[in-house]
């Protein structure tokens, strides 16, 4: 009976935001990103192949992205603007956080396969 109660209640547990972006960063790698890298299915990506990702993944820019909201929250009401800063912030290294576990789990040796092209 306990097992069944403890069942149930894994079921309304609330998962971490490790564990959505677990399933969220599987579920791009394993069903978009690898049938898109290995021509098996047309995922709209604007790459091909590995080095084209990796190209893609250098023009992406993080640093400027933060820098063009704060220019934006500067322009808010004083109060609002600090407020929204401070969210903004806490949600970006919540995020980071865990990516930064994920990332961390995943480099126990032989956890996940990794293509031979993707060193290409």
């Amino acid at each position: 009976m306990l097992e069944i109660l403890e069942m149930f209640a894994g079921l309304f547990r609330r998962k971490t935001p490790a564990e959505k972006l677990d399933k969220q960063i599987n579920r791009e790698i394993y069903g978009r990103l690898f049938p898109h890298l290995n021509a098996e299915q047309d995922q709209g990506y604007p790459f091909v192949n590995y080095p084209d990702l990796v190209a893609h993944t250098e023009t992406i820019d993080v640093q400027a992205a933060l820098e063009r909201a704060e220019r934006q929250i500067r322009e808010l009401p004083e109060a609002y603007g600090k407020c929204f800063r401070y969210a903004m912030h806490r949600d970006i290294c919540e995020q980071l956080r865990a990516y930064t576990a994920l990332a961390n789990c995943r480099t126990e040796p032989n956890i996940y396969w990794k293509p031979a092209s993707a060193t290409a």
